[in-house]
């Protein structure tokens, strides 16, 4: 059996979905021969890629072409979303289709005519989130189609960690995100200009984006640039080792327009390190962060209710220990890499339904 993953969401490109389809990739090669056919080329000795550089209205048809002449009858196809779809030869006896949440927010009808259409020929669906299932359910018709939801946590192993305890009261802050209104962390700058006299604290946010300038200015606004770090691009070691270090992760989204998080795999990245997080309270975020348990959800547009939030992450540090203890034992129970694995397999395995 070989499995055939076809994505449009791949690196070289850099990006949440790009890393989540190269875990997935790299998780399934180490038992099954996997074939990969991207959008653009990647270099790689543990599967097969097969990309096609062309023009984007040709490529999915080549790609169809060249999937059909490889394609066996027991073999498994993977798309990283329903736009994938279009590639995937009719006679394939086993598709499943991955969903990541925003993708079936506010369908307008003429695409959902497409999507149905598409679906005819899918047989499994992971989705991100409850959430994320809910709104698929919304959109197109999934009756004769078996779902499961899934954490996309597929390159999120567990890892030994040295004590990082610190006697210290100052609590360290982290943001780690593409810097866009949708993140909250302009509504996190007000609250804390709120507190900046209660509690001692420092906030390193990390990621880069067009809304950086203003978030910039906002923090020079509330007098907070001494305990503020705008770190922009950070590599890996060096972000590792700030989640390492923190004791609270911040990225309290909301719901912008079309625009939401699915799920939020930052939140469990953070969770692996024992730190607990503030997040928001829309799309999947609230299976990503259990409000109590692994941290605090909380509507960013709530001001009276971020501020509490944030007041208590930042005095109350037993309640942030325990929280942060609580979010590393639950990746470590349901998140890691080979739980989840493990449950993609068993739900790409499983029988499709029967009409």
């Amino acid at each position: 059996m070989q499995i055939i993953i076809v994505t449009q969401t791949f690196p070289p490109r850099v990006g949440g979905m790009q890393s989540v389809m190269l875990a997935l990739a790299k998780g399934l090669s180490a038992q099954y021969q996997v074939s990969v056919y991207p959008d653009r080329y990647y270099r790689t000795s543990q599967f097969k890629v097969y990309s096609l550089p062309m023009n984007k209205l040709l490529r999915s048809f080549f790609k169809r072409m060249r999937i059909s002449i490889a394609l066996r009858r027991q073999d498994i196809v993977i798309c990283d979303s329903w736009k994938s779809l279009a590639a995937v030869p009719a006679r394939a006896q086993k598709v499943v289709v991955m969903a990541h949440g925003q993708e079936y927010l506010e369908v307008p009808a003429e695409k959902r005519q497409r999507m149905q259409v598409l679906f005819r020929r899918v047989t499994h669906v992971v989705a991100n989130s409850q959430a994320t299932l809910a709104m698929m359910r919304a959109a197109v018709d999934l009756a004769h189609v078996k779902a499961s939801v899934i954490p996309p946590t597929y390159g999120l192993k567990d890892i030994e960690l040295a004590d990082s305890a610190s006697e210290s009261s100052c609590r360290r802050l982290l943001s780690i995100c593409r810097l866009e209104p949708r993140k909250g962390l302009q509504y996190v700058v007000e609250a804390l200009g709120m507190l900046k006299n209660c509690a001692d604290f420092e906030w390193s946010i990390v990621g880069q984006g067009e809304f950086s300038t203003s978030l910039r200015a906002m923090i020079e606004a509330a007098g907070l640039s001494d305990r503020v770090k705008l770190l922009g691009y950070v590599d890996e070691a060096n972000k590792q080792q700030l989640l390492h270090s923190a004791d609270v992760f911040v990225m309290p989204t909301y719901q912008e327009g079309r625009s939401l998080e699915g799920f939020g795999i930052a939140y469990v990245e953070a969770a692996r390190y024992g730190v607990a997080s503030i997040a928001g309270v829309s799309g999947g975020v609230k299976e990503a962060v259990i409000d109590g348990f692994t941290g605090w959800n909380v509507d960013p547009l709530n001001h009276k209710a971020l501020t509490a939030v944030l007041r208590e992450a930042l005095l109350n540090h037993e309640r942030t220990a325990q929280l942060g203890f609580n979010a590393q034992q639950h990746f470590r129970e349901v998140m890691r890499a080979e739980v989840v694995l493990d449950d993609f397999l068993n739900h790409m395995l499983s029988e499709p339904v029967t009409a």
